[in-house]
């Protein structure tokens, strides 16, 4: 999650949950390069801080295996007692029976088959007990990264996401010199 649209859809969420109720947290697809852009550290130490001291348990499922094995070794892993899990998301919401407060899939809803992802959201869904935040380029955006075997592979609109239940935001991203981005979020029972 990068700090600017982060931040900013974090502030959204707080208007609809209360952070003193993010205690268990799943972060799906989390990159190495989020940790060392950014130390890790503003995301996790903004969510301690907004829980009111509790320190939330944070476990982040990664499919890279390049990836997963970055996160299993970096510092801020072990600062916060992360737990990695290496595995694919859509497999993950098939298989387990945990709960989470707070599910983040942060730029990373665009990298599952098209066919996949309206399951793999209701997987997820059915895992939290509070809210699924998600954040994805508007519309087609092709992107390949042959070294992390990590491309999109589906197009992802606010339309799509209204259908699935979605509250969206278009995140504004002229700055950056990048396309939109959308923020969302469904509450979960």
């Amino acid at each position: 999650m990068n700090s600017d649209e982060g931040l900013e859809t974090l502030l959204w969420l707080e208007t609809k949950l209360d952070p003193s109720r993010w205690r268990r947290v799943l972060y799906v697809g989390w990159h190495p390069k989020t940790f060392g852009e950014w130390d890790g550290d503003w995301y996790l130490n903004h969510i301690r801080g907004r829980t009111k001291g509790a320190a939330p348990t944070h476990t982040v499922i990664e499919a890279c295996p390049a990836y997963a094995a970055a996160l299993a070794d970096h510092p801020v892993k072990k600062r916060y007692g992360i737990r990695v899990l290496r595995g694919d998301v859509t497999a993950f919401a098939r298989s387990t029976n945990e709960k989470f407060d707070l599910i983040i899939w942060w730029h990373g809803p665009e990298h599952v088959e098209q066919d996949q992802l309206a399951p793999t959201l209701k997987g997820l869904e059915s895992m939290c007990s509070g809210a699924i935040v998600i954040g994805c380029p508007d519309g087609d955006t092709p992107y390949e990264d042959p070294e992390g075997d990590d491309r999109h592979r589906c197009a992802i609109t606010e339309s799509l996401l209204h259908d699935l239940g979605y509250q969206t935001r278009l995140i504004d991203r002229v700055w950056k010199k990048q396309d939109p981005a959308i923020a969302a979020i469904k509450m979960c029972a």
